[in-house]
């Protein structure tokens, strides 16, 4: 496996003052660096959908999107005017309640024993920035080395990825070849839980 580049707040901000990634955020970020105003805080950006019916590639986020606490955190796909996103991680879970619960009380199993865990083994997650693709990556690369179920499982970046303020976010899932994604049974609805780790600017 490659060596993981480190996440912790310090190393994140030295990465953010490179100047290739310097030069990529808004105006008014800038300045605050130079001001030394700009502060980054943990962040997880998510969204929870029902399986059903996604198929064998699908996309994560769409325009239709609204900020509604326990199921999407973002607006129309984009971050908000003057906040970037240092994205370090991805995690995914399934969750599975009786029909007509809404998302929002759905209970995950987040060590990825479940049967989307075991399909997106070896898949293809592409992150796209506007119009240019970011991060493609085969996750198995990245996955967490352990072999305890019983512990939380992520896909770790090899490098951040940077994720531009007020810029639409595409995300798209697509399943290895002969691996499915299935919805559960009848009087169960099924859901997955997407989430980008990292960091997020702001500008105090």
């Amino acid at each position: 496996m490659k060596k993981l580049i480190a996440t912790t707040r310090d190393a994140i901000k030295d990465w953010i003052l490179q100047p290739w990634v310097k030069a990529l955020l808004d105006v008014e970020s800038i300045a605050a660096i130079e001001k030394n105003q700009l502060q980054l805080e943990e962040h997880v950006i998510y969204k929870t959908q029902s399986i059903e019916g996604l198929g064998n590639q699908f996309n994560v986020f769409d325009s239709n999107d609204k900020d509604v606490q326990g199921v999407c955190n973002l607006v129309d796909q984009r971050l908000p005017q003057n906040e970037n996103f240092v994205l370090t991680a991805i995690k995914v879970f399934e969750g599975q309640t009786a029909d007509g619960t809404a998302p929002q009380a759905v209970t995950y199993d987040r060590t990825l024993r479940s049967q989307i865990g075991s399909a997106l083994v070896n898949s293809k997650v592409s992150i796209m920035e506007g119009s240019n693709v970011i991060f493609e990556q085969e996750l198995m690369e990245v996955l967490c080395s352990s072999t305890d179920e019983s512990l939380e499982k992520y896909y770790q970046l090899i490098e951040p990825r940077l994720l531009r303020s007020n810029r639409k976010i595409g995300v798209t899932i697509e399943v290895a070849e002969g691996q499915t994604i299935t919805a559960g049974a009848a009087g169960q609805s099924d859901y997955m839980r997407f989430e980008l780790i990292g960091y997020r600017t702001k500008i105090r």
